[in-house]
C-alpha cells in the first residue's frame, strides 16, 4: 500500500542527518542537493503522468525549427496543432530530423505541420513550415517543483514519504565515509519499494500517444 510516512523539507532534512548521525558543515551544505538527487531518483522511477505538464503555445509562421520547449522540459510527450480560429486538433507524428528534411526537402514549402522532430534542448523541427501561426499544446515532461525550504510540502513528500528517503539516503551515504554496506542497505529499501509502489500507480504511468489508424476492412459483396 502506498506510504503513511509523509515529510515536510525540514523533517526530511532532519531524518536524514538522524539516520547519518552526522551533523558536520559540509554535510549540511550538501544537504539540499541530496534532496534535489533523491527526488529526481523517484521521479526517474516512478515516471507518472502526473508530472506531465500540458501547455499552450503559437507556432512561428515560415520556419522549421520552433523554440517552443519551456525551460523545465525534459522530454515530449505529444504535439497537437489547432487551426487558427479554432476546429479539430491534428496530432503531430515524431520523425527523425532527417526523415522531415527528406519529406519536404524544399524550405520554402509551407503547409500545416505533419511531423516534428526533437531539434535540441530548446527547439523543435516541424516540416513543413508553418503558413500562419497555428496554435499547439505540448503535452511534455516537465521537472516538477522541487522540495526546498521554501516550498515545505510536496506530493512526492505528502505521498511517498519513506521511499523519498531512502533515495535521499542513498545519495547521502555518497557524501560520507560510510560502509559500503550502508548504502548497500538503503539501495535494498529502495529497490524492495519500488515495484510496489510502481504497481500501485500503474494506471498513473506514463506512455507516449500514439493515434491508431482504423485496421483495414474487407468489403463482403454477398448478397
Amino acid at each position: 500500500m502506498a506510504s503513511t510516512t509523509a515529510f515536510t523539507y525540514n523533517e526530511l532534512i532532519a531524518a536524514i542527518q538522524t539516520w547519518l548521525e552526522d551533523d558536520s558543515s559540509e554535510l549540511i551544505a550538501a544537504l539540499p542537493d541530496i534532496v534535489a538527487m533523491g527526488e529526481s531518483r523517484v521521479y526517474t522511477d516512478f515516471n507518472l503522468e502526473i508530472f506531465n505538464r500540458v501547455r499552450l503555445d503559437t507556432l512561428t509562421v515560415d520556419v522549421n525549427e520552433q523554440p517552443i520547449k519551456s525551460a523545465t522540459w525534459q522530454g515530449t510527450r505529444s504535439i497537437h496543432i489547432t487551426p487558427v480560429g479554432g476546429g479539430i486538433r491534428t496530432y503531430l507524428e515524431r520523425r527523425t530530423y532527417e526523415w522531415c528534411v527528406d519529406f519536404e526537402p524544399l524550405l520554402t514549402n509551407t503547409g500545416a505541420p505533419v511531423y516534428f522532430a526533437e531539434l535540441n534542448e530548446t527547439e523543435y523541427f516541424m516540416t513543413p513550415a508553418p503558413d500562419v501561426a497555428y496554435p499547439v499544446i505540448v503535452r511534455e515532461i516537465s521537472q516538477p517543483d522541487a522540495l526546498t525550504v521554501g516550498n515545505q510540502t510536496t506530493w512526492l513528500s505528502d505521498q511517498q514519504g519513506d521511499i523519498l528517503l531512502d533515495a535521499c539516503m542513498v545519495e547521502a551515504e555518497q557524501y560520507t565515509k560510510s560502509d559500503q554496506y550502508d548504502v548497500d542497505k538503503w539501495k535494498q529499501f529502495y529497490m524492495e519499494k519500488l515495484p510496489t509502489r510502481r504497481m500501485e500507480l500503474r494506471d498513473m504511468i506514463r506512455s507516449d500517444y500514439s493515434p491508431i489508424a482504423n485496421a483495414a476492412r474487407t468489403v463482403d459483396d454477398r448478397p
